[in-house]
């Protein structure tokens, strides 16, 4: 199997060190090593966010055969579009996943560097370094607009999201607090994400929880949630809380953000169990 996986600088250096026959082994925050299927995804992730938010705005496109049949052993999952597939492998047998490697680990692209992939690297830099995450307590003016936004995408009721809001800038609490991901001058909302302490569900004890993670389709697979996921746990690490929840029907992708299954638990008025998610800091 032919598998591609986009790298910043830091851990080029290491397959290199290595003499291009694996790749180092994963952060404690990172229990997922996630090569992908299609060079075009490697590309769009080497290009977009690695030249984004490495501190030397470059990125690379790895490329290696793994043993098919080694290979098979590991789920296919699809994370967005029908090329956005990724080979998940725990990152407890990352080493013997490299022992499987075929011959010698390739750069075949490189962004923010020297040539054309200097050109195309930059182009998509532009492109994505117009967007960023803010937390509405730093931009209240943005109150109304974020309700709204949040409103139409989880048919909550108006109010509610306007009362957690004023809430959250108002409150001496950690909890409740808003995120946003906005792009441009105009401060275009591109997705975002809530705290709060009970997302609709029976399981008051399992507190406080992420909520209403959303990210607008034509942004999707950029980097959007991952940074709005990012950005929440640190802050509220920060202000002394250390674990968090999150309510979802999805079923593998905030794995990949560290978050691990916990229990299936019901939501208010719903007859279907959703899965609830943990999160420690």
């Amino acid at each position: 199997m032919i598998l591609y996986r986009p790298v910043g600088t830091e851990e080029l250096e290491l397959i290199r060190e290595s003499g291009y026959r694996k790749f180092p082994p994963r952060l404690p925050e990172q229990p997922i090593f996630y090569p992908v299927l299609r060079e075009e995804y490697a590309r769009e992730i080497a290009g977009r966010w690695n030249v984004k938010y490495n501190h030397d705005h470059r990125g690379y496109v790895t490329k290696f055969e793994i043993d098919d049949d080694y290979a098979g052993r590991f789920e296919v999952h699809r994370v967005g579009k029908s090329c956005h597939e990724e080979l998940w492998i725990p990152a407890g047998e990352l080493e013997e996943f490299n022992s499987h490697i075929l011959g010698k680990v390739q750069v075949i692209c490189e962004f923010g560097t020297s040539g054309s992939g200097e050109r195309e690297g930059a182009c998509r830099c532009e492109e994505m370094a117009s967007w960023e995450v803010v937390c509405l307590a730093d931009r209240p003016e943005m109150k109304d607009r974020a309700a709204r936004w949040f409103h139409e995408k989880w048919r909550i009721p108006l109010a509610a999201y306007l009362e957690s809001m004023e809430e959250s800038l108002t409150g001496q609490g950690a909890v409740p607090r808003w995120y946003l991901a906005v792009c441009g001058e105009s401060q275009e909302i591109i997705g975002g994400l809530g705290v709060i302490e009970n997302d609709f569900h029976n399981r008051k004890d399992l507190a406080p929880n992420v909520c209403a993670v959303y990210t607008e389709e034509s942004w999707r697979c950029r980097g959007v949630a991952g940074a709005l996921l990012e950005r929440v746990c640190r802050d509220m690490k920060e202000r002394g809380i250390d674990t968090l929840y999150l309510l979802t029907d999805h079923t593998s992708f905030y794995e990949r953000y560290g978050w691990e299954f916990l229990c299936m638990v019901r939501g208010d008025g719903e007859e279907e169990l959703s899965r609830m998610y943990v999160h420690r800091m």
